[in-house]
C-alpha cells in the first residue's frame, strides 16, 4: 500500500474519534472549556496585551482565534484535536519505517487519549515532534523557534532543549549504564518533599498540583512498571545496535531520547508531574521500536514484538481501569461518548 494512503487510512478514524467526542470525554475539559468561554468573551486586544492569568500565552491566543470562528465547545474540541493530531501523523509519515507500528505505539503509550485530557501538554508534545524533524534535518533555527513556541503552550516544554544535546551525543554502553544506574539511585535518594519545593520555586503556575490528588502515590505500580519497560528497551536497543553494527544517527538519537525518558520517568513514581516531562522523550518510542524491529537480527524478533505489544497493552489498559473521576489514571475517556454533552 502507498505510504500516503496508509497514514490517511490509519489516522482518519482516530481523528474522527477525537474531534467528535462528547465534551465530557477528557478529564481536564471541565477546566479548559470554562477558560475557553471566558476568553471568547474577552476583547482580542486585551488577550494580546495581558494574556489570561498564569495560563501560557500562546495557548490563550490560539483559543481566542478559535473563538473568532465559533465560541461553541464543538469548534474548540475539533480544532484543538486537529492542531494536536495532524502534526503527529505527518511526522510519523515522514520518519517511521513502519506506520502501523508507530501509530499502535502512539496509542498504547497513552499519548493519543492523553490528548483528550492534558491539552496544553499534548500541544507541546506535538510541536516537539515537529521540532525534532527539523533538528534531524539540521535546520536548527526552525528547531529553536518551535521549542520556544512549545514552551509558550506548556512550560514543561523547556525540556525540549535537551533534544539538541541528545542529537550531539553518542551513548556508549558505559556512559549509558552510568546514566541509567545514576538516575535510579538519585530517584531513590531524592525525597518527594524536596522535589515539590523545587517545583514550587520554579514552576509556580503548577502549584495547585501540589495539593491535588494528581500527586498522590496511587500510580506507583504503573509508573514503576513503565520505568522498568523503558530500562529493558534501552538495553535491548543498545544490544541491537551492537549486533547489527548500526551506524544510524537517527537510531542513536532515539536511543538517547529513551535513556533520558527513563531517567526522568523513574522519578515520576514519586512525583507524578514529572511524567509530563518524561513523555516529551518517551514519545520517540513510536520511531525507535519500529527501527529495532527492522534491524534486530534474531529469530526471536516475532516473540519480542508480541511481548512488547502485550506489555504496552497491559500498562495502557491498567491506566484505563476506572474510576473515571480520578482523571489522570483514566484521562476520563472511559466511557467514550460520541458527540453530546
Amino acid at each position: 500500500m502507498d505510504k500516503k494512503a496508509e497514514i490517511v487510512l490509519i489516522s482518519l478514524p482516530l481523528i474522527i474519534v477525537a474531534i467528535f467526542r462528547a465534551n465530557s470525554v477528557g478529564g481536564d475539559l471541565e477546566r479548559y472549556l470554562p477558560v475557553f468561554y471566558s476568553v471568547a468573551k474577552t476583547p482580542f486586544w486585551d488577550i494580546i496585551k495581558e494574556g489570561y492569568g498564569e495560563t501560557e500565552y500562546l495557548y490563550i491566543v490560539l483559543i481566542k482565534l478559535i473563538s473568532l470562528i465559533s465560541a461553541s465547545d464543538r469548534c474548540y474540541i475539533m480544532l484543538i484535536s486537529l492542531f494536536i493530531l495532524i502534526p503527529v501523523f505527518v511526522i510519523i509519515y515522514k520518519h517511521s519505517v513502519c506506520i502501523v507500528w508507530s501509530v499502535l505505539i502512539f496509542l498504547l503509550l497513552g499519548v493519543y487519549t492523553g490528548s483528550f485530557n492534558i491539552i496544553r501538554a499534548s500541544i507541546s508534545i506535538s510541536i516537539g515532534l515537529v521540532a525534532h524533524h527539523y533538528l534531524l534535518n539540521n535546520k536548527y533555527l526552525s528547531y529553536w523557534i518551535l521549542v520556544v513556541v512549545a514552551f509558550f503552550f506548556h512550560r514543561t516544554a523547556f525540556a525540549l532543549i535537551l533534544l539538541f544535546v541528545i542529537r550531539k551525543l553518542e551513548f556508549t554502553y558505559m556512559r549509558t549504564l552510568i546514566l541509567l544506574v545514576g538516575s535510579t539511585i538519585f530517584s531513590v535518594m531524592c525525597s518527594a518533599t524536596g522535589i515539590f519545593s523545587l517545583i514550587n520555586l520554579y514552576v509556580t503556575a503548577y502549584g495547585s498540583y501540589l495539593e491535588s490528588d494528581y500527586l498522590m502515590f496511587n500510580r506507583t505500580s504503573v509508573f514503576t512498571a513503565y520505568s522498568l519497560f523503558l530500562l529493558i528497551i534501552s538495553f535491548f536497543a543498545l544490544y541491537i545496535r551492537k549486533i547489527s553494527k548500526l551506524n544510524n544517527r537517527d537510531y542513536d538519537f532515539y536511543v538517547n531520547c529513551l535513556v533520558v525518558a527513563y531517567s526522568i520517568q523513574i522519578m515520576a513514581s514519586s512525583f507524578t508531574l514529572l511524567n509530563r516531562i518524561a513523555v516529551l522523550f518517551s514519545v520517540y518510542l513510536i520511531f525507535l521500536l519500529p527501527l529495532m524491529f527492522k534491524y534486530g537480527r534474531t529469530r526471536y524478533m516475532v516473540a519480542i514484538k508480541v511481548i512488547c505489544f502485550l506489555i504496552l497493552s497491559a500498562m495502557y489498559f491498567k491506566t484505563l481501569e476506572v474510576d473515571p473521576v480520578v482523571g489522570f489514571d483514566t484521562h476520563a475517556v472511559v466511557p467514550y461518548i460520541f458527540l453530546g454533552k
